[in-house]
């Protein structure tokens, strides 16, 4: 799809063909690509978490809605909805101590123009660092915390100063290491993103706010970020671990996706 990452996958009906060697042969091309991008798909609601539960134990969400009794592991995300556009770069749930590993995303309606996805690569933005800076942050951990999506939202105006409190109170957070080795492909990535990362453990707060500056505008540098624009039926996966992922939010037409997320089975370690 394009030099930094991204694939598309021709030749697959995902409603008629689920077994055991294409899924294999999907998270193989996953691990390598760290994107895939499959065209005009129509599986069953059960299919799309049948695919899911390949890679691993598949996640309930709380902060959105979904499609409701028995199939409460498929996330609606509707622009209607305030809140359900992520129109800032972030890699998904990093507050929790095991965030999830693998998104797969299904569109159920697509505007006539807008709405693209933006994806960035974590190991290039890690081997395109200097070897100085690549020694300095494989020492270092960093806090992710959810309470930060409300305070980057009450610092450009949003009125979202309960749900901050909130947040604050609930105290949903975790240190994770700044740099991590994958387990499927022993490539190092880059373990922060603007969204959820608030500080880095150990430093001053003005050299934690200026290395994590840095590091967020070197990730979503140009040489290492696809945009995939969205056509009806599409089906996409991506390894949350590896990838950073925001939406393009240059459209007031309606878009709904169906997602299902892949628990973390294990917190992310240290390289």
């Amino acid at each position: 799809m394009a030099g930094a990452m991204g694939a598309e996958i021709e030749g697959v009906d995902l409603r008629n063909d689920l077994s055991a060697p294409l899924l294999d042969d999907l998270a193989s091309e996953l691990w390598q690509h760290q994107l895939l991008v499959i065209r005009g798909q129509d599986p069953t609601p059960e299919q799309h978490v049948e695919m899911a539960r390949h890679f691993g134990e598949v996640e309930e969400h709380t902060f959105f809605s979904n499609l409701g009794e028995g199939r409460e592991q498929i996330t609606v995300l509707d622009w209607d909805r305030p809140g359900d556009a992520a129109v800032a770069w972030h890699a998904d749930e990093t507050f929790l101590s095991k965030p999830p590993t693998i998104n797969l995303l299904h569109a159920q309606q697509i505007p006539s123009f807008g709405g693209d996805t933006m994806f960035a690569s974590t190991y290039l933005a890690y081997e395109r660092l200097s070897p100085a800076m690549q020694r300095y942050v494989c020492e270092l951990r960093a806090e992710h915390d959810l309470a930060n999506t409300f305070k980057l939202r009450v610092e450009a105006g949003m009125p979202f100063h309960k749900e901050y409190g909130l947040a604050l109170q609930e105290g949903r957070r975790f240190s994770h290491p700044m740099v991590a080795t994958h387990p499927e492909t022993g490539r190092r990535a880059l373990n922060v993103n603007p969204t959820y990362t608030s500080q880095i453990e150990g430093v001053p707060p003005a050299e934690s706010r200026a290395i994590l500056a840095h590091l967020f505008a070197h990730t979503t540098n140009h040489h290492h970020v696809v945009r995939h624009r969205w056509q009806p039926g599409d089906f996409v996966i991506w390894d949350n671990r590896c990838v950073w992922h925001t939406a393009v939010g240059d459209t007031q037409e309606k878009r709904v996706v169906h997602r299902v997320s892949v628990l973390g089975d294990r917190e992310p370690k240290l390289v």
